[in-house]
């Protein structure tokens, strides 16, 4: 299916429409927009906790990082686990995939509730570096720090670049790294995945449905 936004829900009040409730269209992700904000509802994988709320202008800037990170997130490699082709929260796996736009994920170890059947497990840490603090190209957003995972068996154990934080000071907060963008507010954390799968060079699908959701709300201006 093409990507695009499903409208589920007009809340209307007084001949005027006040809310959408929204999914995209790979059923992981959603949202509730207003004429002024929406709030982002993840629906499957790293769903959160309470509520992220972004205005319109965060929106927009926020959207302009997500390009960012698209254009650079393959040059860091990437420490996860998942339980994809597991059964569901019974086991799971690690993976190291090297920086590189061509680069796969290899299998570092196996766990079936909680003991290691195979392989080894992830042992190092993440360790925030700060940079010369720049913003984000055409954005609000500060890049404040460098990650790297340090003391791992696999990649460079003095520190390998994972990630980056970029920050609007005392408001939000974003971990990018290779397969998500996480965003942190007073009220709450969600994340936006990479839904291209771990090889592809490919950012996936849902930094378009936040470049939509900026559309959305534009076109919907005359009817609020």
């Amino acid at each position: 299916m093409d990507n695009c936004i499903f409208i589920n829900h007009r809340l209307v009040r007084q001949g005027k429409i006040t809310e959408l409730i929204v999914t995209w269209s790979n059923g992981r992700i959603g949202a509730t927009v207003t004429r002024k904000s929406l709030t982002i509802k993840r629906i499957y994988g790293r769903i959160g906790k309470g509520d992220v709320t972004l205005s319109l202008p965060r929106l927009v800037a926020f959207d302009t990082l997500c390009a960012e990170w698209a254009d650079i997130r393959n040059s860091w490699a990437a420490y996860f686990g998942s339980s994809a082709g597991y059964p569901a929260g019974c086991a799971g796996a690690w993976y190291f995939q090297p920086a590189g736009i061509a680069t796969k994920p290899t299998k570092v170890g196996v766990q079936h509730f909680g003991h290691v059947d195979e392989g080894e497990r992830f042992t190092g840490t993440e360790d925030e570096r700060d940079v010369e603090k720049t913003l984000a190209e055409n954005s609000l957003f500060v890049h404040t720090k460098n990650v790297y995972r340090v003391g791992e068996k696999w990649g460079n154990s003095n520190g390998e670049l994972v990630g980056a934080v970029y920050e609007i000071p005392d408001e939000i907060r974003i971990e990018a790294r290779r397969h998500e963008l996480k965003i942190c507010t007073q009220t709450g954390w969600t994340s936006i995945e990479s839904d291209t799968g771990w090889s592809s060079a490919e950012a996936g699908s849902e930094i378009i449905f936040i470049h939509e959701l900026i559309l959305l709300m534009q076109s919907e201006q005359a009817a609020w």
